[in-house]
């Protein structure tokens, strides 16, 4: 066979390679003895916001819900799409939806119950509450928010649980049926978003004194953005963890090809005989392949949730700073000369915030392209074509710097409001 003919085959062939190799063994397996996904895809099937149908007064539950995930072989996703199989993107919602329509009535409940307890709290308030007493009344109504979302949370994640083994199930009666599915020897799985509850401001203005109202707007907003700016925090360290062990695998992989392509006659030779044998070698290579598109494909979606939960603290922002607009204008603040410098000194800090999250967009951004530019080094790799070009290094660095410092400012920024 020409050369180029048989270049031309390599990525055919190394398909065929990797389906013996998952028959041979040669593919090393996770815990739950599944082979390693081959590029696993996070396809969003199903996405459920549970206070949807509900009107409660005193919560924004916008970002209240559940997405339904599926991790998947990259390849069976495209047979998928195609209409390959009877296993449809439909099934795989209805399997997922019929646990959820369970756990529902169990959440509805818990969302009306601290709606009519920030009720009762703030009826028995009465009317003409003070600054002092308003403030407390909003720190009680967010701790009890908070313990909401601590039962919310635990039921969807028993929800998402058994939506995954509901799904699972799915996926093993359909391989009975329809038996190229058993080449896809992969987990599908179900991962679980929960964002939860949070308490609103609109109607605690009803029992406050007066011009009190706009101060409690301001000082509520800004509590509520150190909660979100925490939340960002804590999605910005298993992000940052996913991106090392991403990058440790693809200096892996470089390493060990770098070491077996040296000993070959040439790299094409290299790979000629890696796509021929059924050598150590050859598992361990497509295995590397298969966890380094895994661990990409995860580092995007947790890249995806940061920008998400970032998008969402940035239209706070900009609500607290129209707030602070608004309260310089009021006579009690524009016609004294010490609260006029304290209401700008607090603007100018909640502009500050939105330097920060323009900072963890652009760092979303910059890494989302180094995980673009890994992935295609992985596919260069993986198509088996000659060399391939080392993917450029992220130089936007980590999340997790960013975040702390958008932490700080927040607690700044209540500070600064508290004391106005």
């Amino acid at each position: 066979m020409p050369q180029t003919a048989h270049l031309d085959s390599l990525e055919d062939s190394f398909e065929q390679l990797r389906l013996t190799l998952l028959s041979s063994g040669h593919v090393k397996t996770d815990v739950s003895g599944q082979p390693v996904l081959r590029g696993g895809v996070g396809w969003t099937i199903f996405t459920w916001d549970f206070a949807a149908d509900l009107s409660p007064e005193y919560l924004d539950h916008r970002s209240t819900r559940i997405e339904v995930v599926v991790w998947l072989d990259a390849t069976l996703k495209d047979k998928i799409d195609a209409g390959t199989y009877g296993l449809t993107w439909q099934r795989f919602r209805d399997a997922a939806k019929a646990v959820i329509d369970k756990y529902d009535a169990q959440m509805k409940p818990t969302i009306r119950d601290v709606d009519a307890k920030i009720d009762t709290l703030y009826t028995a308030a009465g009317s003409g509450v003070d600054l002092e007493a308003a403030i407390a009344l909003f720190d009680q109504a967010q701790d009890k928010t908070r313990e909401a979302n601590e039962v919310l949370e635990h039921t969807a994640k028993q929800a998402a649980a058994e939506a995954e083994q509901a799904i699972a199930k799915l996926w093993q009666a359909q391989q009975v049926r329809e038996s190229d599915l058993t080449w896809f020897k992969v987990k599908v799985g179900v991962k679980l978003f929960f964002y939860g509850l949070s308490a609103t401001l609109s109607t605690l203005s009803a029992v406050v004194t007066g011009g009190a109202a706009a101060l409690v707007s301001v000082i509520g907003i800004a509590k509520i953005i150190a909660d979100a700016s925490l939340l960002i925090a804590q999605y910005a360290d298993p992000a940052d963890q996913t991106r090392a062990e991403l990058d440790e695998t693809m200096e892996t992989l470089r390493d060990r090809i770098g070491k077996e392509m040296g000993a070959a006659a040439s790299a094409e030779q290299f790979f000629r005989d890696l796509l021929t044998t059924t050598s150590a070698f050859s598992g361990e290579f497509v295995a590397s392949i298969d966890r380094a598109k895994s661990h990409r494909a995860l580092y995007a979606n947790k890249l995806a949730q940061l920008e998400v939960l970032a998008d969402e603290n940035t239209k706070k922002i900009n609500t607290l700073l129209d707030k602070v607009r608004l309260l310089e204008a009021q006579p009690a603040f524009s016609s004294d000369a010490a609260k006029t410098a304290k209401v700008a000194a607090l603007a100018k800090e909640v502009e500050t915030l939105l330097t920060w999250t323009g900072k963890i967009g652009a760092n979303v951004d910059g890494n989302l392209t180094w995980a673009d530019g890994v992935q295609a080094e992985i596919d260069g790799w993986q198509a088996c074509r000659g060399v391939v070009s080392r993917a450029p290094a992220s130089k936007a660095g980590t999340a997790a710097r960013i975040t702390a410092g958008l932490v700080a400012a927040t607690k700044t920024v209540v500070q600064l409001a508290s004391a106005l």
